[in-house]
């Protein structure tokens, strides 16, 4: 007869640092940033299953560190920019009820690392970089008032900067192992040695395929919206 029971015997734990730092530059800009470095261990302890037999229970004691991520740094910064209160055209009985209020938001992530051939044996793996992550989004508002109510006007533009990303993740197997093989690699030799990460697409020699429609997904958006408080 087989028994099943749950038991709390896994554990995880977190290291790093973390930066921050804030400063109002003049009067009307703000500044804040922060860096994020972070490892993480994960594992289970005890038996993963028990038995009646000692001798072979003995067998099935976990490895206490089964995972061990890399560290993955990541920051972001602010920069905010705000007009005194009542600064503002004034029109058809429109008045400025708040501050103009900029905001510059960025966003950076470490691409980490990718195993690209998980199937062979692990001495023979062979890890390859990826591409960070970057971005730069912007977004403004500013409160009015007219015959009493305020309402809010909001502009905001994601992907300021119109970043293309590659999203090989979404293309088929062979356009992937195509693309693949058009990279130039740390441990290639010859005139495939060179130091291209998965996500890169901007070289003359690497293959994305003909059909791109699924591997550029983030155009720059812009959007304008309005909040009426009565």
């Amino acid at each position: 007869m087989n028994v099943t029971r749950y038991f709390p015997d896994a554990y995880k734990d977190v290291r790093g640092l973390e930066l921050r730092l804030e400063k109002n530059i003049v009067r009307f800009i703000t500044f804040w940033g922060n860096y994020e470095y972070m490892l993480q261990s994960s594992g289970r302890s005890g038996l993963a299953r028990i038995y009646e037999n000692r001798l072979k229970a003995q067998e099935e004691l976990r490895n206490p560190n089964l995972t061990i991520t890399e560290p993955l740094p990541r920051a972001q910064a602010n920069l905010s920019l705000h007009t005194p209160s009542a600064w503002g055209p004034k029109f058809f009985g429109i008045q400025p009820a708040s501050a103009w209020l900029f905001d510059l938001f960025f966003t950076w992530n470490d691409g980490g690392k990718m195993i690209i051939n998980p199937t062979e044996p692990e001495a023979n793996w062979h890890k390859i970089g990826i591409v960070d992550y970057s971005n730069f989004d912007l977004r403004a508002s500013k409160m009015m008032q007219w015959m009493g109510v305020n309402f809010e006007v909001v502009l905001t533009v994601q992907n300021l900067l119109n970043q293309k990303r590659l999203s090989f993740g979404n293309m088929s197997t062979a356009q992937f192992k195509t693309y693949q093989e058009s990279l130039h690699l740390p441990f290639e030799t010859g005139d495939q040695h060179g130091n291209d990460k998965l996500g890169e697409w901007d070289k003359d020699h690497i293959d994305i395929g003909w059909f791109t429609a699924p591997l550029f997904l983030n155009p720059r958006r812009v959007l304008l919206g309005a909040r009426i408080n009565f």
